[in-house]
């Protein structure tokens, strides 16, 4: 023991005998004359704002959007996006140029000509628009050619693919490339899914409405006799083939379902490497047809192969489609996400918590009230049966997924105060005041108030 003892004392002594020398002893080195200057964090206090509102007078950004008076009444129930915006540098002048979509008065290209100026120069571009109720729009290199085409949606028309010709002129191509669909689209969103070295698309597209093969049946009988509802040999039941893009069925226990109102497809295409599009849905295993709003390229389980997150409205649940490295995907939304939104509107990615993982929002149309929420309840005499049925489970709210690097997303909105934020549409994450963590960023709002059911069920307005 007492020979432990010893050794013990002399690590001991000499552990306290061996002294780092301060900074005060240490001569100076050529790392003394670095200095450093720390980023400062932009003020929050009551008389402080992150950013300026500029008038148009100023910048020429001058575009007004806007909906007409008078237009046919299928726009109004089933037109889901109306303008569209993107942002990108056209020209390769270093300055993000702007783009942005109308209606029927035709869309906008703004060159940026620095200092926040921007000028109109849509005619000279030749990227009107052709006429045609337009949506979403993106800046992409189509083609491999080191500049930025431009494709844009159209809704019940074809599609739009502006190739960049240099010198800020573009031309029309979209049926040269496969890319002419003519449909409900809603946006596309670009992303190099089989990892060949060229831009793949993925296609959201709404619903079309098509008069009174639109509406749904007042009875089962009645759903049987306009061949709406098909049971083959062994009972099951299935839409019939000329209304699968018009409505879903649901599963509500043994020899149950129920019928609800479906949106058309969506595409995915494949990029062959010469600039030209092949759709794929059925070798790759996309299915649905869901309302679509939105479509986000994110790889969740961070294996390298972009997967996919789609946003739809209503009862169609959002998807998450793993991609399988082969060239297919499978949604594993129902085994990956533990909730889903009811009515996604939009999402965007971005890592919030610092820790290398990209994290998720998905938004929804929930009250940031008490009061909000009771006027905008769902009608649980007609909804109760979703509740109850429904997989993946849905619920209207904002969901933000955090990701554990496992496979596997842990849903937080309520932990971190997003739960709800009324009629949420585009989210967007970034760092907005520089303090080096992700904020967020919703857009937000309605013409009319259609889920309040005290104003939709009481007075002359709800005729």
């Amino acid at each position: 023991v007492a020979e432990v003892l010893s050794k013990l004392l002399i690590i001991f002594v000499v552990g306290i005998s061996v002294r780092e020398p301060c900074a005060e002893q240490l001569g100076p080195t050529p790392s003394d004359q670095v200095r450093k200057i720390p980023l400062q964090t932009r003020g929050m206090g009551a008389k402080t704002t992150l950013f300026q509102s500029l008038p148009s007078s100023e910048t020429g950004l001058d575009f007004m959007p806007q909906f007409p008076q008078e237009a046919p009444f299928r726009l109004l129930t089933d037109q889901a996006a109306g303008c569209g915006i993107c942002i990108g540098d056209f020209d390769l002048d270093g300055n993000p140029d702007v783009y942005l979509t109308h209606y029927d008065r035709g869309n906008r290209l703004y060159r940026n000509m620095g200092d926040w100026r921007f000028v109109d120069v849509t005619d000279q571009a030749g990227v009107g628009g052709k006429g045609r109720w337009c949506a979403g729009a993106v800046f992409t290199d189509i083609d491999n050619d080191g500049d930025l085409d431009l494709f844009v949606c159209a809704f019940n028309a074809p599609n739009l693919l502006y190739i960049n010709e240099g010198q800020g002129r573009f031309r029309e191509r979209a049926r040269d490339h496969g890319l002419d669909f003519s449909g409900a689209s809603v946006m596309m969103t670009f992303a190099d899914y089989d990892l060949d070295g060229d831009m793949d698309g993925y296609l959201v597209t709404h619903r079309l409405n098509t008069g009174r093969m639109a509406k749904l049946p007042k009875s089962s009988k009645e759903a049987f006799q306009r061949g709406l509802i098909q049971v083959n040999p062994q009972r099951q039941a299935s839409i019939g083939p000329r209304y699968r893009e018009l409505f879903e069925t649901m599963s509500k226990g043994p020899g149950r379902v129920e019928l609800f109102i479906a949106g058309q497809r969506d595409y995915l295409y494949r990029n062959d490497g010469s600039g030209r599009f092949t759709v794929v849905n059925d070798p790759a295993g996309i299915t649905g047809n869901h309302i679509g709003l939105a479509a986000t390229w994110w790889d969740y389980n961070e294996d390298g192969f972009p997967d996919l997150y789609v946003s739809n409205d209503y009862r169609g649940p959002d998807q998450l489609w793993h991609n399988n490295g082969n060239g297919t995907f499978r949604d594993v939304a129902n085994t990956a996400l533990p909730y889903l939104p009811w009515s996604s509107m939009g999402a965007d990615l971005g890592d919030i918590d610092n820790d290398g993982h990209t994290d998720f929002f998905a938004a929804d149309m929930r009250g940031s009230t008490a009061a909000r929420r009771k006027t905008s309840l769902d009608d649980m005499r007609k909804d109760k049966w979703f509740l109850e049925f429904a997989r993946p489970r849905q619920s209207r709210r904002n969901m933000l997924y955090r990701n554990t690097g496992t496979g596997r997303l842990m849903e937080i909105a309520h932990l971190t105060g997003l739960a709800a934020t009324d009629w949420t549409w585009t989210p967007k994450f970034g760092d907005y005041d520089n303090d080096g963590r992700i904020d967020l960023f919703i857009a937000n709002g309605m013409t009319r108030d259609f889920m309040n059911l005290d104003a939709s069920t009481t007075g002359p307005s709800a005729r």
